[in-house]
């Protein structure tokens, strides 16, 4: 009888895989396994979007029964496709609009849908699989520019003095 504990053989290159409960605690270390991911696929430019994609995505698995996830990675042509599995039949939300400053939810799911070139739910028989494609495009500080502007809230860009000119007295 073989007793020997085999380890799981690595995932390709490009593909990275963690099983999880979820627990606000977790979060940053997710956060810092999707930032190293992408920077060891060359795709730096995308880290403040997938550590915020993923932490969102993570996040609502708090509402599900079941508390417990995968999230994978998946580097394709050049966008990365990041994908949270969990236990719940229950469809996420994604607003078409920002929601109303007294809303009590969806800000996150706004800012995932914002952020991605495409988002998606798959339906399985036990849960689901909710997904964002990542690739060049709009940066976090332009989603959130753009949340802010359209319920008049003041932005960085809006509240910032100009700088005087150079040369002029």
């Amino acid at each position: 009888m073989d007793t020997a504990i085999r380890e799981k053989p690595p995932l390709p290159y490009g593909q990275f895989s963690l099983h999880q409960r979820f627990s606000s605690e977790a979060m940053g270390p997710i956060r810092h396994q999707v930032a190293a991911h992408l920077r060891l696929w060359e795709m730096s430019a995308l880290v403040e979007q997938g550590m915020l994609v993923a932490s969102e995505l993570c996040s609502n698995v708090r509402h599900a029964g079941d508390r417990r996830f995968e999230l994978r990675m998946v580097l394709l042509n050049g966008r990365v496709r990041l994908e949270v599995r969990d236990y719940s039949t229950a469809l996420p939300y994604f607003p078409a609009e920002v929601p109303a400053p007294d809303a009590v939810s969806g800000r996150g799911l706004y800012l995932v849908a914002e952020l991605a070139e495409h988002v998606g739910v798959d339906l399985l028989g036990d849960g689901k699989i909710i997904w964002a494609v990542l690739g060049p495009g709009p940066c976090l500080t332009d989603a959130i520019v753009k949340a802010a502007s359209q319920h008049g809230e003041p932005t960085d860009q809006q509240v910032r003095p100009s700088a005087p000119e150079v040369g002029r007295a």
